[in-house]
């Protein structure tokens, strides 16, 4: 479990703020992280630190408990059909469309939980035909209880019948109402009157706008109604919260659980939150943490794939960065769909040597940090490595606080000691942050006019470090970005736009292979 260590210096900080927080549950196993309910989630999941989970029962047409939240196995599946009209055997057949598994049994998954603690696993009910509803409660209950500890499972549902039968099967079940709103009066009798433990409503419904362009009235679980299901025994779990704003409230309201679609991702946003609010002076650029940002690749299946593929991998030349360096010819780099645009310029500048792309679309150097710790490039001798991150850094969002240019300048400092450390034959290549943004006051701009010089200047610290600049040259005398040496956004260059950033590159290459 070495992706559990790699956060332990953030979880040192939370536990010393003694911060109550929502324990954060990975809906289907996460499933915008991983493959929807597959088996191979819910391991990958635990391996980045998730305890806490909610998955789909369904029973199959010769009364087996099998995972899949759609009734009909199409979305997920190669294959076609109801789950209640296949036999188990049929069911197995299939393949899960990401990741190539097999869709798993109840049994399966409860196996990966068996005897474990601190995990806990939430069972929606879903459908219980072709069995009878008491059969099909008895048989979830007797599977799930069976191999794993008591107290690490409990039984939810939206249909008042499956709760209230598991209950009058087995009252020493748990059991938990899921509701379609937010949490009301109504939902606190209707679960006392279940007998229910618990209560999952939506965190909050509405906002944006309605189909003729009028605001949509936004409805929120409130930390009194939370305040009132406690005081009646209830537990609260919200869903669904998938940034790391949303996160934030559902810990105003005090919810025990929260339910997510990325839980990695929250995870690590939480945690980083957590360290900045015990210290506001730490450096979070500094701190290794997975994916924060959703993007149009999937983060972890590119992480996976270069550290199978790493054994195989003997580069001469790592390129390391964000989407600017990922979008230049990453993805076919590592068999993900090639670039058409910007793919030919890559292989025409990088053809003679053999290169590897560690760019990953949004990273920031907390991400680098975290990827390298996992292993990236562990076993590589490169003879010359390529850095260009920092732009995100800069940038808040929902699961970011930005850094100040002089974090971003010490967190590139450490990252190319890590690198050296990697790597201590390679000669590193540090680049100035490209321009994030059209003109000199837009977006990053002032803040690159400071963070850009105070790189140039510490980077003379590293002998085996080399500083290039080409910042100014995607601007015009005015210093406006020139449009067609970006794509369109003012950040991601074209295919002029990555000549010019080849150019740079091209003669260090030289001098350092003794070729082009």
């Amino acid at each position: 479990m070495k992706k559990l260590f790699l956060f332990a210096g953030l979880l040192a900080v939370a536990a010393a703020l003694g911060v109550e927080r929502p324990w954060i549950v990975g809906h289907r196993g996460g499933r915008h992280e991983f493959d929807d309910n597959a088996c191979g989630a819910f391991r990958q999941s635990i391996a980045y630190g998730i305890t806490s989970f909610e998955t789909d029962i369904r029973s199959t047409k010769d009364g087996e408990l099998v995972i899949m939240h759609d009734g009909d196995v199409s979305r997920t599946t190669t294959g076609q059909g109801k789950v209640a009209e296949m036999t188990l055997a049929e069911f197995k057949a299939l393949k899960l469309k990401a990741s190539g598994e097999a869709p798993p049994s109840l049994a399966d998954l409860v196996e990966i939980f068996a005897g474990r603690a601190p995990f806990r696993v939430e069972f929606e009910m879903k459908e219980w035909k072709p069995l009878s509803i008491e059969e099909y409660c008895d048989k979830l209950y007797k599977t799930a209880s069976a191999k794993m500890m008591k107290g690490t499972y409990i039984f939810t549902s939206f249909k008042h019948d499956l709760v209230r039968t598991m209950r009058k099967v087995h009252p020493e079940a748990k059991t938990a109402l899921i509701i379609g709103r937010v949490l009301d009066d109504q939902a606190i009798e209707d679960a006392i009157a279940l007998g229910a433990s618990g209560i999952a409503p939506l965190l909050k419904t509405g906002g944006g706008k309605d189909k003729d362009g009028k605001p949509r009235p936004v409805a929120r679980t409130t930390k009194e109604m939370v305040a009132k299901a406690h005081s009646k025994g209830l537990a609260i779990s919200v869903w669904m919260v998938n940034d790391g704003a949303t996160y934030k409230e559902a810990r105003a309201v005090d919810a025990d659980t929260c339910t997510s679609d990325m839980p990695i991702t929250i995870l690590a946003a939480s945690r980083v939150f957590d360290a900045k609010a015990a210290d506001p002076t730490l450096n979070t650029a500094l701190f290794p943490v997975p994916r924060l940002q959703t993007d149009s690749y999937n983060w972890f299946a590119r992480h996976r794939r270069i550290l199978a593929e790493r054994p195989n991998l003997k580069p001469e030349i790592i390129f390391i960065g964000d989407s600017i360096t990922h979008f230049w010819a990453g993805r076919d780099s590592i068999g993900d769909s090639s670039d058409p645009k910007t793919l030919p310029s890559w292989k025409e500048a990088f053809g003679a040597y053999k290169t590897l792309n560690l760019g990953y679309g949004w990273d920031r150097t907390s991400n680098v940090f975290y990827r390298l710790a996992d292993g990236e490039m562990d076993g590589m001798d490169p003879k010359a490595v390529v850095i260009h991150i920092g732009g995100n850094n800069l940038t808040t969002t929902s699961n970011w606080q930005g850094n100040a240019p002089e974090e971003v300048v010490e967190a590139i400092a450490k990252l190319v000691e890590t690198v050296h450390g990697k790597a201590p034959k390679a000669e590193i290549l540090v680049m100035s942050v490209f321009p994030f943004g059209k003109k000199p006051g837009d977006w990053h701009r002032p803040k690159l006019r400071i963070l850009n010089p105070l790189l140039a200047e510490r980077m003379k610290a590293y002998p085996y470090v080399k500083y290039l600049d080409v910042h100014d040259k995607f601007l015009d005398e005015n210093g406006v970005y020139r449009p067609e040496l970006s794509r369109g956004d003012n950040v991601h260059p074209s295919v002029e736009g990555y000549k010019i950033w080849a150019a740079a590159l091209l003669p260090e290459f030289k001098r350092i292979f003794g070729r082009f």
